[in-house]
């Protein structure tokens, strides 16, 4: 709170705020008043929660348990469900971590894509570096074109599937 002191007049205005972790409940000022109580009353600082990480076609794999909020700094290990993936090939366990933050959010969420997706994904990515890596036009060129061939491979497989 400022100003920092432990008597207050008649008419003072304090501001309040909380610690990194914490968020305020109750009012931001307070005012003393005439009879010696604070109006609003005076606010406390709560630690801050992240609501339990929900990933579509995911799922909590550790804690496991029903739980609704983490702490800060908490982590949970989150898997995808059965025939879906994370894009990135280099996860062995298909596992991923994530950590709950001082603002009541965690730190960045997987997405779960269905197997052969992600390789659409994996192979977009590529395309997109080469292109960074100043690789001439008329290469990236032949590189989409063969993309554009497998993704219509892949939608008349998903056509099929249906």
């Amino acid at each position: 709170m400022t100003p920092q002191t432990f008597t207050f007049p008649y008419g003072l205005l304090l501001h309040f705020s909380c610690e990194q972790g914490f968020g305020l409940r109750g009012a931001a000022q307070s005012q003393c008043q005439a009879d010696g109580t604070w109006h609003p009353p005076l606010p406390t600082c709560q630690p801050v929660l992240c609501p339990q990480p929900r990933v579509p076609f995911g799922r909590l794999k550790s804690p496991l348990g029903d739980r609704s909020w983490y702490q800060t700094n908490e982590t949970v290990t989150l898997e995808c469900l059965p025939g879906y993936q994370f894009p990135e090939d280099g996860m062995m366990e298909n596992a991923w971590t994530a950590t709950c933050l001082p603002d009541g959010s965690w730190t960045p969420l997987p997405k779960c894509m269905k197997e052969g997706d992600a390789d659409v994904c994996q192979e977009v990515h590529y395309i997109k570096s080469t292109f960074d890596c100043g690789v001439p036009v008329e290469k990236v060129k032949s590189l989409l074109e063969i993309q554009k061939l497998f993704l219509e491979i892949k939608k008349l497989e998903m056509e099929l599937e249906n």
